[in-house]
């Protein structure tokens, strides 16, 4: 009987198995909640960030049709609404119908005349399209063709693919030599922006003085070992910046400014002038004038920029060898950096570039479309009688030629026979520069 009333021994320690089963529970707890929070911050950086653009057959990539959201600089330098239209371009609807009474002027370039670091209405083009439509006389309308990571070919291809159609009276590309001179060269590759390493670039050259598709199709473009990962939203917002001064890139990025050009400036060079020549010739053609801006980088601008550079550069000879050439070869261009080094340099100025991202800040854009407004209005007047269709008016120089400064030229004035602007047959380029 006594052994009825005896105290129950105490359970023993737990077994291996157990232990197993309670940690891989604690485990999966743990990862199943990492997980979440993962997919949630995911969820927050798609709501913060948007993918803009699409990969296209010919161009490479364009801007994706009717996408809105926000641009977001991961060093937190801007953030930036934006919405693209519905013919894929970072500008207001706009009908391929010109208006009657309309100049046209359509914007050919990269990002830094698409300007998705500031509102819209603080861009380049809508400041230059509010700054020529302050007179009574002439209605402008501009429309915004530029798309980020551009180089001259898809300058080139979009026109003739896309910005033709909205029958332009002035083209006017942005011409960004820090780095566009390089984007059309299909050996430095490997400097290219992350578009055309997911999406492709299509890159020309000169064959007996004439431009040749390099390929049948894009090239650049190449598989990602990670798809899944780059696709990340989240991925795109804590990956480390790629700083070109740590993997010994930022001399080769920027070799365009270098006081000595090697084999391949001199053969992106060549490639470049030539299919500015090409624009021209085509512009032309569609009845429309031609000219180009010259838009200088923060280090062509901003002396405290020049002091951090490395190497022995000559920040301002893409500029001088550009204005030679198309001064030469009679192309209307306006040089942007002596007027924004002049505004920079005021005791009282505001930063006309974002220190890390290297754009225009909305008062770098207020400027520069302010230069160009004034620049196209000083040559540009409309005719006496209009046109009965619905082309715009007929543009025609003033009486009197505006003062020139010693870096501009003014956009073609009279009949083009009388410009000394060679015809298509002209003699190949001159030889590169060295």
């Amino acid at each position: 009987m006594a052994d009825l009333h005896e105290a129950p021994s105490p359970r023993g320690p737990p077994g291996r198995a157990s232990r197993r089963r309670e940690l891989g529970f604690r485990a999966f707890a743990l990862g199943l909640g990492l997980a979440g929070g993962v997919l949630a911050m995911e969820l927050l950086a798609r709501l913060a960030l948007t993918d803009f653009y699409t990969c296209d057959p010919v161009l490479g990539w364009r801007f994706s049709p009717g996408t809105t959201g926000m641009k977001l600089d991961r060093r937190l330098e801007y953030a930036a609404y934006t919405r693209i239209n519905t013919a894929g371009f970072r500008d207001l609807e706009r009908s391929p119908e010109k208006p009657p009474g309309t100049v046209r002027v359509v914007l050919l370039g990269d990002s830094m005349l698409a300007g998705l670091q500031v509102p819209l209405e603080q861009g380049l083009a809508q400041r230059l399209e509010v700054s020529l439509n302050r007179g009574d006389e002439t209605r402008y309308e501009v429309v915004n063709c530029a798309t980020d990571g551009y180089g001259t070919a898809q300058a080139w291809l979009a026109y003739r693919e896309r910005c033709r159609r909205y029958q332009p009276d002035l083209v006017l590309l942005g011409f960004f030599a820090s780095n566009d001179v390089l984007d059309n060269y299909w050996d430095a590759r490997l400097l290219n922006h992350p578009l055309a390493r997911k999406c492709g670039r299509a890159y020309f050259e000169l064959r007996d003085g004439k431009l040749a598709p390099v390929s049948d199709g894009l090239i650049g473009a190449r598989p990602s070992a990670f798809p899944l990962l780059e696709r990340s939203y989240l991925y795109q917002l804590v990956a480390p910046v790629r700083e070109p001064e740590r993997d010994g890139a930022w001399l080769r990025a920027n070799a365009v400014f270098r006081s000595e050009y090697g084999p391949e400036l001199q053969a992106a060079w060549g490639v470049t002038r030539e299919l500015l020549l090409t624009l021209d010739r085509e512009v032309r053609e569609s009845g429309a004038r031609f000219g180009v801006l010259l838009v200088p980088s923060r280090f062509e601008v901003d002396p405290e920029a020049k002091r951090q550079a490395k190497g022995h550069m000559d920040y301002e000879r893409p500029h001088r060898l550009l204005r030679e050439f198309l001064a030469e070869r009679g192309l209307a261009h306006l040089d942007l950096a002596p007027s924004l080094r002049e505004a920079a340099a005021r005791p009282d100025a505001a930063p006309l570039y974002f220190r890390r991202d290297m754009h225009w800040t909305a008062l770098g854009n207020e400027v520069a479309g302010g230069l160009v407004a004034r620049w196209v209005v000083e040559r540009y007047s409309p005719s006496e009688s209009e046109p009965a269709s619905t082309a715009g008016p007929e543009l025609t120089p003033p009486a009197e030629p505006a003062p020139e400064r010693s870096s501009t030229t003014g956009p073609p004035r009279g009949p083009l026979s009388a410009l000394g602007i060679r015809s298509a047959t002209e003699p190949p380029s001159p030889p590169a520069p060295t």
